[in-house]
């Protein structure tokens, strides 16, 4: 009963129900990271103000509040280390705009709006209590050029996308609706690395293969996993800058219950790609039918390149 009135309600007011459920998380997860926090925030910065001490986003001041997430690996710089080469791209390329869908305090729009003041970067992110929190870390760093917008939908993503933009996508699972080019056609335009999460009839490589699919004409798709080598890599470097707080390792500790799985997706280039994707775009609908793309996962008909491809 209770599972039904919970989906009922962020079906029809998500703004509500994803801060009811932030309410909740908070109030266990301060609980269970405060004083681990404290003894980073001593260690690393003497009680001073936190900022980001190592990674692309190295040099951004950082608030001292809860996050979804622990917040010391933010600190550190080593949070989520598979996706330093993407963000690092962003950083150095070409795109016109970075949007980031579910984005929480804004580590990633704030560390990057920062280096690139001459990119727009939007962020989509249904908690009111991140979103205020985006809003203090952007003026901690002086940030101007960020757009903070609350839930994501098709419409307002739509509207956002600009001829190149990068779109960076961690939404609990919200994915498997929203990442969709025949509901979102700007989505052709787009580099996209998304978070996968496992839904209640589709493990996560399933749910994986189907987004990968729905964009087989107009991008190389890729996996890309948890690197504790590069996170050893990176306390490694460290230690040797002079950091010897016995418990760095602790610090740089992500306290996820599994590791995770992001899938990328980069616009391919030819003319035979764009004319497809245009084509697909003008008639507006689904290649394949949604109650089809079990079927065709079962049977093996979505296949991820097994190597990746340059930055």
């Amino acid at each position: 009963m209770r599972r039904n009135i919970k989906k009922v309600l962020y079906k029809v007011a998500p703004a509500l129900a994803f801060t009811i459920s932030a309410l909740r998380y908070r109030r266990t997860q301060w609980r269970k990271s405060s004083v681990l926090r404290k003894v980073a925030r001593k260690e690393l910065f003497d009680d001073g103000q936190p900022c980001v001490i190592s990674g692309p986003l190295a040099g951004m001041r950082y608030i001292d509040e809860f996050t979804f997430g622990p917040i010391v690996p933010r600190w550190m710089g080593t949070y989520e280390p598979q996706l330093h080469s993407w963000i690092g791209h962003v950083l150095e390329g070409s795109y016109d705009a970075f949007i980031d869908i579910g984005a929480a305090e804004g580590y990633y729009a704030v560390g990057i709006a920062r280096r690139r003041p001459d990119l727009q970067v939007i962020t989509f992110e249904a908690d009111l209590f991140s979103r205020r929190a985006q809003r203090r870390l952007a003026a901690l760093n002086q940030v101007n050029n960020l757009r903070i917008e609350s839930v994501c939908n098709h419409e307002r993503l739509e509207h956002v996308l600009s001829l190149h933009p990068f779109v960076l996508c961690d939404i609990e699972g919200g994915e498997f609706e929203l990442i969709d080019p025949a509901r979102c056609p700007g989505l052709g335009r787009a580099d996209l690395v998304i978070e996968i999460h496992p839904l209640e009839n589709y493990s996560v490589m399933e749910v994986a293969k189907i987004i990968a699919n729905r964009f087989e004409i107009t991008h190389t798709a890729q996996t890309v996993t948890d690197d504790d080598g590069l996170r050893r890599n990176l306390l490694r470097l460290l230690r040797v800058q002079g950091l010897k707080t016995p418990q760095l390792d602790e610090f740089a500790c992500e306290q996820r219950p599994s590791s995770n799985l992001w899938l990328a997706l980069v616009k391919n280039d030819g003319v035979l790609a764009l004319r497809r994707s245009l084509k697909i775009q003008l008639k507006h609908k689904r290649s394949v039918p949604r109650s089809a793309e079990r079927a065709r996962v079962q049977k093996g008909a979505f296949a991820l390149p097994n190597e990746g491809f340059a930055l």
